[in-house]
């Protein structure tokens, strides 16, 4: 076997598709390596090893795939070279000797072995096969293998053609195959197909779809070794009823299968406009032999169906053929082409695979060596695959990530996909409305499963510090359908796949016209460091933030604009996007100094006309959603500025005094004594343990901060003093704009009136109360931020 691909010329070159390129990334990046199979078939006759090494040889020589290497180290995209000559390895092994038993421990452990010893790209990945003797004519062919060079219907192609070779050649018949096109030719028609019309089809096919509905949230880890497999095998009666509704409903077989999935859906989620993703085979096109090319040319397409209730089940089943068959004539472009037509901002389309096996036969009649029982394997890294194997007794094979849902959920997945396949065949259930009756003990997934804000272990928050950050932190939320991901998350640890990966590297090439190379991911998983392989100069719309930072940027309606508190905080903010309209852009603005400068702002007025300048760079609005906390004079100050421009605010402040002695004023004592005694009443311990804790931060914040290793660093005391003492500094004057003022109901009744009747006082325009959960340090938090969000909702849709 050829150990070097340097020693010969090379026939040529070609980059790799969007499929190929996310399963190298896969294999480069996970320990499991989910792209490698080991295809196998049964072989019966009699075998001349000599011939059959000759007939694998001739196929490898007609094939350019099985002479092809991946190489992708110091090269800026991974390519696949092919070799003008390659041979293959061919290992005999014979176990006529052995028991039935100890034959298949022996399988067992030879398949383990090769998967253990893995892919060698760079050598050839294809060369090398096994053939083991179980008995006299009675033969297992062994060929470890890797889906990003060859589908299922590829390999398939192969063994035939060399069963083919080998029974002519072993009776001294010439044979005479048909030509394979290049792959290049198949390039060069696919550069000429027009793009416009794929572009339109995939918008029309997906007008007026709203939401998605997944499964598992995108935080799933990728432990592909940690897979729920349950199997479904069908009587010949339900296999042979199932093939009699496809005819009666003069559809494949498929595509009854296809609907029987979308149905399952539909009742799970409670929709009636479902899509979930299924494997084409690439070979519907109108490319000259194209049924002869051998390569990883399988795509997954998605597959929409809407549940319409007025139509039969066969009129419905045809409708799908209809649909799929026109999508067929688009069945090469990848996913990343339908989502940049698409332009989803909340999640991915899918997360289920159905995968319909359907291979041309590897046996010819009558011939001295025929192969049966052909196994491809499976390759998935989405959360949920079906796949649907034909047959006398037709197969179903369910595989689940685990952390997707537990084993007893896949087992009541396949049972109810078994219910309803039944209803349909055996049972004769004409109509949805009969259908649905029969489903009422389905258990509807009524909310997607939470996802974090920081799927990193051990990561906080850490939001974009500049536009490079700033867009790749977008683009990310848009790969994983989240709205926060910060900066220091791990691209693998929050649930990044390779397909995304393969995707994430388009979009910075679209977007940001930068070259990053998808297996650079590997060794830089984090946004920042993305950020820090690019040169500055690289991105020619770069600029830094000094106030601004971006928690979700996407979005048509007019932006929130949240501000820092009077200790300089903003990530109490961090889950307020999640209760904000999710097609709003919010930032929060942060004070100066917070990044490590020397010099603060001196006062409230050079502070807000900073702001304003920032503000207005990102979007120039006649009005502004502005949310204030724990800091009332640069919500005075701000308003008043905007105003001399002409421009209106809506004023949303949380739970705030205001006046000059706002951030200093406290209750009288009969009031916190009060406060004091209920709370000492009802928690005692954590109650005395927080006031001396809070006394002393207060009286001794640096040695408290030294000790606690609280998250108020000593950088921070300083802004607070820098703020105090322009909030006391700052002369005070009346303001008229639209006000709401969100109150907690546990404070004290005195207190909360104090605050209503200043802010009257100071604002010309009427004040909006609204009383919220909670207390004055958890507004923002769970789960008392979700009435805030909705507050500030009702505040700007009410202008």
């Amino acid at each position: 076997m050829e150990t070097s691909t340097t020693k010969h010329k090379v026939q040529a070159i070609y980059p790799l598709s969007f499929m190929q390129q996310g399963l190298l990334f896969h294999h480069l990046s996970s320990a499991y390596d989910q792209g490698f199979l080991n295809v196998q078939c049964t072989l019966e006759g009699s075998i001349d090893i000599l011939l059959f090494k000759k007939a694998w040889n001739t196929i490898v020589e007609r094939h350019e795939v099985l002479r092809s290497t991946i190489h992708w180290k110091n090269l800026k995209k991974p390519v696949q070279i092919v070799h003008p000559h390659k041979s293959i390895k061919i290992n005999f092994i014979d176990w006529t000797p052995d028991s039935p038993n100890q034959q298949e421990k022996k399988w067992k452990y030879l398949k383990a072995h090769y998967r253990e010893r893995g892919t060698n790209f760079e050598e050839g990945a294809l060369l090398y096969l096994t053939l083991v003797a179980f008995a006299e004519n009675n033969y297992r062919l062994l060929w470890p293998n890797h889906h990003l060079l060859l589908d299922g219907w590829s390999s398939n192609t192969i063994i035939k053609e060399v069963l083919e070779y080998y029974n002519a050649i072993s009776k001294g018949v010439e044979i005479d195959f048909e030509t394979i096109p290049s792959h290049k030719s198949y390039l060069n028609w696919l550069n000429k197909r027009n793009g416009k019309n794929t572009k339109e089809f995939w918008a029309n096919y997906f007008n007026g779809f709203e939401n998605t509905h997944l499964f598992s949230a995108h935080n799933v880890n990728n432990n592909f070794e940690n897979v729920i497999v349950e199997r479904l095998r069908l009587s010949e009666l339900e296999t042979q009823s199932l093939k009699q509704l496809a005819q009666e409903s003069k559809v494949a077989l498929n595509t009854v299968v296809q609907g029987i999935w979308s149905i399952l859906l539909s009742n799970y989620f409670g929709v009636k406009d479902v899509v979930h993703g299924t494997t084409v085979s690439g070979r519907s096109s109108s490319f000259p032999n194209i049924s002869l090319l051998t390569g990883m040319y399988m795509n997954v397409q998605p597959v929409r169906n809407i549940i319409n209730e007025k139509q039969s089940f066969n009129e419905w089943f045809q409708n799908i053929q209809e649909r799929q068959q026109k999508a067929l004539q688009y069945e090469h472009v990848g996913m990343n082409e339908i989502m940049a037509v698409l332009d989803p901002t909340s999640s991915p389309l899918f997360d289920s695979l159905l995968i319909f096996e359907n291979y041309p036969g590897v046996s010819s009649k009558e011939e001295a060596l025929k192969a049966s029982n052909f196994q491809s394997g499976l390759t998935s890294t989405y959360p949920v695959t079906m796949v649907a194997i034909p047959g006398i007794k037709m197969e179903f094979v369910l595989s689940i990530l685990q952390g997707a849902m537990d084993k007893k959920s896949a087992t009541d997945i396949l049972e109810n996909f078994h219910k309803i396949m039944n209803y349909l065949t055996l049972e004769k259930v004409q109509t949805f409305s009969a259908l649905r009756l029969l489903l009422t003990q389905f258990k509807k997934v009524s909310e997607k499963n939470g996802t974090t804000l920081s799927g990193s272990k051990g990561a906080t928050y850490s939001p974009a510090t500049n536009e490079m950050e700033r867009q790749l932190v977008e683009i990310w939320e848009e790969l994983f359908g989240r709205s926060i991901i910060g900066i220091e998350d791990n691209f693998f640890e929050i649930g990044g796949k390779s397909l995304m990966a393969v995707q994430m590297s388009h979009m910075i090439a679209s977007r940001m016209s930068l070259k990053f190379p998808v297996t650079t991911l590997i060794s830089n998983p984090t946004i920042r460091s993305i950020a820090q392989k690019f040169s500055p100069s690289e991105l020619k719309t770069k600029k830094e933030w000094k106030y601004l930072v971006p928690f979700r940027t996407k979005g048509n309606k007019t932006p929130v604009f949240c501000f820092h508190a009077g200790e300089g905080h903003i990530l109490f903010y961090k889950h307020l996007p999640l209760y904000i309209d999710n097609d709003r852009p919010l930032y929060a603005i942060q004070p100066k100094g917070i990044n490590g400068d020397d010099h603060m702002h001196a006062s409230i007025e050079e502070m807000c006309s900073d702001y304003i300048s920032e503000i207005e760079n990102i979007e120039e609005n006649s009005t502004y959603n502005f949310v204030f906390y724990c800091y009332s004079a640069l919500a005075i100050e701000i308003v008043n500025q905007l105003r001399k421009k002409g421009k209106k605010v809506n004023l949303i402040v949380v739970d705030s005094l205001i006046g000059p002695e706002a951030r200093f004023d406290r209750q009288q004592i009969s009031e916190r004594l009060d406060v004091y005694l209920k709370k000492i009443t009802t928690t005692p311990f954590s109650t005395i343990g927080n006031s001396i804790k809070s006394r002393i931060r207060r009286y001794f914040p640096s040695y408290y901060n030294r000790f606690a290793k609280d998250i108020v660093s000593n950088e921070l005391i300083r802004i607070k003093k820098q703020l105090d003492k322009n909030h006391k500094e700052y002369h005070w004057k009346k303001f008229n704009t639209k006000c709401t003022l969100v109150l907690t109901k546990s404070e004290h009744p005195k207190l909360r009136q104090k605050k209503i009747q200043a802010w009257n006082e100071w604002c010309d325009s009427e004040v909006k109360v609204v009383l919220n959960s909670g207390n004055h340090f958890n507004q923002f938090e769970e789960p008392h931020v979700k009435t805030v969000g909705q507050y500030i909702e009702d505040a700007i849709t009410s202008e």
